[in-house]
């Protein structure tokens, strides 16, 4: 009996033991869930640029611009990042910015700020500083807005999430039928609905924040290109530790060059390095002084140089035989013309004939 009662009792044994690994698993799960969604602490090499109205997110032209940062594509997650708010730590102190736009060159964890809130974190001649972040749920007094889109109708509406403490995952909309329908997100960071629209209003909207947190607004009216205030505002949400020697740690790294200058020492080390950078100088000659110079006895006789003169001019030029003396008086030169009494016989000849 002994024997078989023991039998007996392994597999509830066993089934006590597996629910047991099964609460613990499920324990496990919902823990790492929470701390998943809780705000992590991100780093990265960081630089800053001139943010406006243009950005990526949309966020108008009343917009402070001032304290602002641009996230890379993976960080920016197709707008859901956009209107967060950020805690900035770096080797100056730190500031806290809101994501407006998106940087296609940084990498996770890199950040692309404002020249006034790089200036907070780092020294701006440095030109580019790694940073630490994560997100913060700032002290706000005012609820959240929904801003919709000029153009917005019945039939196509653009609805944008404005003064939201956290990070908006999601938005939805109560349908008449009494169910909720989710908005699709577009990365200019309006949620858009079409076919079919939204209908003429007023909406009841569901608002739900990237830690799991949600509420609901009611009789919020259509108005293409207008603001309409909630009444609601996401929780806090708790901020990482960060260690309080970071500032210090940071300063101890190497420092970043500027990209310009980076460059510029990349050629002036390639010109070091490569043959081919540096002037080749001019080829050596030697030239012997007395090369092609007439020696005394090649040198031609001044007696022999007139000769050699007077038969290159005699075809053309005048002996002085040839040239008549100027100085002969005028009475010893025989006038050729003929007188008169010559001339009469010369006439008489040719006509008697």
């Amino acid at each position: 009996m002994s024997l078989t009662h023991q039998h007996n009792s392994l597999p509830q044994d066993g089934n006590r033991i597996s629910r047991y690994l099964i609460c613990i698993i499920f324990v496990c799960c919902v823990v790492c869930g929470v701390a998943d969604a809780a705000p992590i602490l991100h780093q990265g090499l960081s630089t800053y640029y001139h943010a406006n109205a243009a950005a990526s997110c949309s966020m108008g032209d009343n917009f402070d611009y001032t304290m602002t940062t641009a996230l890379g594509v993976a960080d920016y997650d197709g707008s859901a990042m956009c209107g967060a708010y950020l805690r900035v730590i770096g080797p100056k102190g730190e500031a806290v910015v809101r994501v407006v736009d998106t940087c296609g060159s940084c990498k996770p964890g890199e950040l692309d700020l404002n020249q006034e809130a790089f200036e907070k974190v780092a020294d701006i001649r440095r030109g580019r500083e790694p940073l630490r972040w994560h997100i913060l749920s700032p002290a706000l007094n005012t609820m959240v807005q929904y801003h919709f889109k000029a153009g917005s109708n019945a039939w196509w509406a653009g609805v944008q999430i404005r003064n939201h403490r956290n990070p908006v995952a999601k938005l939805e909309y109560l349908k008449p039928d009494g169910t909720w329908s989710n908005i699709e997100r577009a990365k200019y960071n309006y949620f858009v609905q079409k076919k079919p629209g939204l209908g003429v209003g007023p909406f009841t909207f569901r608002v739900t924040d990237m830690f799991g947190h949600s509420f609901v607004d009611k009789n919020i009216e259509l108005l293409a290109g207008g603001t309409i205030e909630g009444k609601n505002q996401f929780p806090f949400e708790s901020a990482p530790e960060v260690p309080t020697d970071v500032q210090y740690a940071m300063r101890d790294e190497k420092p970043i060059v500027p990209q310009a200058r980076q460059l510029a020492s990349r050629r002036i080390a390639s010109a070091e390095v490569r043959p081919s950078y540096v002037p080749k100088p001019a080829p050596s000659v030697e030239v012997n002084p007395q090369d092609n110079v007439p020696t005394q006895d090649q040198l031609p006789d001044a007696r022999n140089l007139d000769q050699l003169v007077n038969s290159r001019t005699s075809d053309n030029v005048n002996t002085q035989d040839d040239v008549p003396d100027e100085t002969q008086d005028e009475t010893d030169v025989e006038d050729p013309s003929p007188d008169n009494q010559n001339l009469d016989q010369l006439v008489n000849s040719r006509t008697s004939q």
